[in-house]
């Protein structure tokens, strides 16, 4: 914004004898009008309530309304970027026709006009590139990109900070959409877009490094690269050429053009992948990986021109591709205007890489949700068709599959699976964080928390917004018993985060942990508060009530969860407390849906065995929950197959065979379970109901006392049918 002064006190008249401020939006008094872009004007401002100066943009209305909602969409989102370089947005009047939004006034110089009086020292241009960088870094760890990066929206405010402004344009993540070509000025915004933009492709956060990378050349040489042409005839010298091809004075630096050639390599793939790694880069001044080690080569040849040579092109070819350049900008306005209508018709589709990507990871973040995996995994698999070689698609998939092993089938295929992904990941791509959060899981899993823990705080120092990083060293905290630690992490990641559920879902499992069950309440209903359509957070938060004893209010929130989202988890949940209050019926239906086709999982041998303990106290259902007794020995029976030695799986399969009456099958897994755990709760209670079963009264007697001593809740051995006869029995009390 131009540095111009108003107030109002200074009412310098127009023709028509009126002062210029006149014009007022509620009660904001508008002054001169300081711009103009593709969603409307932009005025200073008085905001007579708070006395003091504003911005105020008035968006378009009538056949520009689309334009208005997406700018107001745009700038809510925008409004959440906590960091000093961004325009603070106060306001949103959308009860006026046309909308506006009131921003914070910035004074001070354009970058545009500070290059305009020559180029920048090193260490200015270094200053000024890392306040952009860590700026934009945060932008980028809340999912917005910029997309319209270059010195005309950068200003040097009056106190020495750089800001960004017009963040108007703005995306959240990946859009198919590219930029129109109102906004393709011939000196502005074509000379600072990545190469993959040109040619009608996805905007992505590698598109802000390119142009910052533009920019930090801009700034160094005093121009942007091919300063004698514009329009298309600019766009087809950059589509022809990279990096490589412009030219550096002898005077700047190595170390800052390797870092310039890096930064505007012509594939995503050989650019930075984070502004955090530009900032490491930039740091240290390390040699890094460039575009291409001949163009460094020839850079440094000559120490007295050190230019790269732009080598000819043929006219029939610059011809072709100017005419390939305006069908991608005709192609993307159209593509702009009505794709939203196109979409919702069925007409037109395309893949998108990025936005399969976005997808597979919202269904990652998502993953107690029924179908949410399938979902990541089909994702993720339709960007692996289009490029075998995509390390983020490979990373992803490997955490499916761990996530599977660890929630759904504790299979040792899936976690191999998973292994195999990752390591290909890794070997793609070892600098992207999602590779090492993949390698980091899958350790987690095999209960190598020390080498997981190194995987995650890589995947960190690689990139500090990934929440699968966070949340995953977390969780291996809390394994290690390190609570305190994960504690500190998880309020302080809630603080950065306040819309990301589950940093609050990790403080009440830590809460959990520690007993505090109030505060686990807490950090529960927080979590529901963010986001209302989870599974894990009913359940945790139902589990929480009833350690409370608060049976009425945790039936109450698991229908409440029901009422958003069918789930196995969820009815089964349910269908114990019904079973705890004596409502049988009701129990058994909640049971019946936790192993339905549609609502549950018939796989789930544990929902099986839950809905025969509830049918054995209807009449006339015995036949039937011997049948789903031997539904869940069936299940259990393959998955000890893949999972041996587990003590929990070994007296739960005793159980079952002592239900159906195989005695002797029942009494080995008795004792293997009790030789694996002899003091495990849980396992005492199930041997000592397998011996009631049996007809083994003292030996039941014995062990579920035992039971009792290490922490089994009376309750539940009072709600046990079988044991009703065991329960009147005076020794059992003695």
């Amino acid at each position: 914004m131009p540095n111009s002064e108003f107030t109002p006190d200074q009412q310098q008249a127009n023709n028509s004898g009126e002062p210029e401020y006149s014009a007022t939006l509620r009660h904001y008094l508008l002054g001169e009008q300081l711009g103009e872009g593709g969603f409307g004007q932009v005025f200073q401002a008085w905001d007579s309530k708070l006395e003091r100066y504003v911005a105020v943009k008035r968006l378009k209305s009538g056949e520009h309304r689309s334009q208005s909602r997406q700018a107001l969409h745009e700038a809510r989102a925008a409004a959440s970027l906590d960091h000093p370089a961004f325009v603070k947005i106060y306001a949103i009047e959308d009860e006026e026709d046309p909308p506006s939004i009131v921003m914070e006034l910035i004074r001070g110089k354009t970058l545009r006009k500070i290059l305009h009086e020559g180029p920048m020292s090193e260490p200015d241009a270094r200053d000024m590139l890392m306040q952009l960088s860590a700026a934009m870094q945060v932008a980028h760890a809340s999912g917005l990109v910029h997309g319209d990066l270059k010195p005309s929206n950068i200003m040097l405010d009056d106190s020495g900070r750089y800001r960004i402004l017009d963040f108007g344009l703005a995306l959240v993540n990946d859009t198919e959409v590219t930029t129109s070509t109102n906004q393709l000025d011939p000196q502005g915004t074509i000379a600072y877009m990545a190469p993959e933009r040109l040619m009608g492709g996805a905007l992505t956060a590698s598109a802000d490094i390119y142009a910052l990378g533009v920019i930090f050349y801009e700034a160094l040489t005093g121009h942007r690269p091919f300063p004698e042409r514009n329009g298309l005839a600019l766009a087809a010298a950059l589509m022809q050429t990279s990096s490589d091809g412009w030219n550096y004075p002898a005077e700047i630096s190595r170390p800052l053009v390797r870092l310039i050639l890096q930064m505007t390599a012509r594939t995503t793939e050989r650019r930075f992948t984070s502004m955090l790694a530009l900032q490491q880069a930039l740091t240290t001044e390390a040699p890094v990986a460039a575009a291409s080690a001949s163009a460094i080569n020839a850079v440094m040849q000559d120490e007295n021109t050190a230019r790269i040579r732009v080598f000819p092109v043929r006219p029939a070819l610059t011809r072709r591709i100017l005419a390939v350049f305006a069908v991608v900008l005709g192609l993307s306005v159209t593509l702009w205007a009505g794709n939203h209508y196109l979409n919702s018709a069925g007409l037109f589709e395309r893949f998108s890489e990025s936005r399969a990507m976005e997808t597979g990871l919202q269904a990652l973040q998502y993953n107690d949700r029924p179908g949410s995996l399938k979902t990541a995994e089909e994702a993720f698999q339709s960007v692996l068709a289009h490029d075998p070689n995509h390390a983020a698609a490979a990373a992803g998939l490997s955490i499916v599959n761990s996530y599977r092993y660890w929630f759904e089938f504790s299979d040792e295929l899936y976690l191999k699976k998973a292994e195999a992904s990752a390591l290909q990941a890794e070997k793609l791509n070892s600098s992207l964080a999602l590779s090492q959060v993949a390698m980091g899981l899958y350790h987690y899993l095999r209960h190598d928390y020390d080498l997981s823990l190194q995987y995650y705080d890589k995947a960190i120092s690689l990139d500090p917004g990934t929440y699968f990083a966070w949340t995953l060293k977390i969780a291996t905290l809390n394994a290690l018993k390190r609570h305190d630690e994960s504690l500190q992490i998880a309020t302080e990641q809630l603080r950065l985060h306040p819309k990301q559920r589950l940093f609050a879902d990790s403080i009440g499992e830590i809460y959990f942990q520690r007993g505090d069950l109030k505060a686990a309440e807490k950090a529960f209903r927080a979590s529901l508060d963010i986001d209302p359509d989870v599974v894990f957070a009913y359940i945790n938060l139902s589990n929480v009530l009833i350690r409370q004893n608060r049976i009425a209010e945790a039936q109450q929130i698991l229908q409440k969860g029901l009422q958003i989202r069918s789930s196995p988890g969820l009815f089964t949940n349910l269908g114990n407390l019904l079973f705890l209050q004596g409502n049988y019926v009701a129990a058994a239906d909640a049971f019946r849906n936790a192993v339905s086709v549609d609502k549950g999982d018939p796989g789930d041998y544990l929902g099986w065995a839950n809905l025969a303990d509830t049918l054995l106290w209807l009449p006339g259902e015995r036949e039937s929950a011997m049948q789903a007794y031997g539904k869940a020995r069936e299940l259990l029976k393959k998955r000890m197959e893949r999972k041996p030695g587990r003590y929990d799986l070994i007296s739960r399969l005793a159980l079952y065979s002592a239900r159906l009456k195989l005695e002797a099958e029942a009494m080995s897994l008795i004792e293997e379970s009790l030789k694996l755990a002899p003091k495990q709760a849980d396992n005492l209670f199930r041997a000592g109901l397998a011996y009631e079963l049996l007809g083994k009264r003292a030996l039941a007697m014995q062990t579920l006392q035992l039971a009792i001593v290490a922490g089994y809740p009376k309750q539940f051995i009072e709600a046990e049918p079988d044991l009703l006869e065991l329960r009147r029995d005076p020794a059992f009390g003695s």
